[in-house]
């Protein structure tokens, strides 16, 4: 009537879902790294595909690199 249910679905549900948060942060803290190195990964990616691209566009320029040393060497080749 009143849209109420028992006390052991309640607890059935409650259950169920704090086991979900719990995997799923359990996942979150393995992979989390992993996630992080990926991004960083592909921002030095793109920062390698946008150096070219202006390199064929204008090749008789040479367009600033900002970057640690290992960066600019791996974009540049």
């Amino acid at each position: 009537m009143f849209g109420l249910m028992r006390k052991s679905r309640h607890e059935k549900i409650c259950s169920n879902l704090h086991s979900h948060i719990k995997h799923y942060g359990e996942i979150n803290r393995k992979h989390g790294s992993e996630i992080e190195e990926m991004k960083k990964q592909l921002v030095l990616e793109n920062r390698r595909a946008t150096y070219w691209k202006l390199k064929f566009l204008e090749p008789d320029k040479e367009p600033v690199i900002l970057g640690s040393e290992e960066e600019i060497k791996y974009i540049k080749a």
